[in-house]
């Protein structure tokens, strides 16, 4: 990793829009926030982290919601209930990284936030 990481760079910003199916995400900086763009289908996300990736990097996942909920699961790389889609509502959840994976530590809805 020759770039400069946060907290001393800036955060890492990953964006997918419209994304279904098996989505992959590479995470390589401390701080990546992910957004997945009101979502076409169900998403299955496979996460890697870099491997000089510090214990207790944060991924965050934002997720705003169409008019159909859809929902994200953990394919490989993260451990965690992952997100139930609602209609019009946003979900953001956080995970943290262990070493080995990444684990969900919260879960944030927010309702009717179209």
């Amino acid at each position: 990793m020759s770039e400069i990481n946060f907290p001393f760079g800036a955060a890492d910003l990953q964006t997918e829009t419209n994304p279904t199916g098996t989505t992959a995400i590479t995470v390589s900086n401390s701080k990546t926030i992910v957004v997945l763009d009101e979502p076409s289908g169900a998403v299955s996300l496979d996460i890697t982290a870099d491997d000089e990736l510090p214990i207790g990097a944060e991924l965050i996942i934002d997720c705003p919601q169409s008019a159909t909920g859809r929902d994200v699961t953990f394919n490989s790389g993260a451990v965690g209930a992952g997100i139930t889609g609602v209609a019009n509502d946003r979900d953001v959840v956080t995970l943290v990284y262990n070493g080995t994976t990444f684990l969900q530590t919260r879960v944030e809805k927010i309702v009717d936030a179209a």
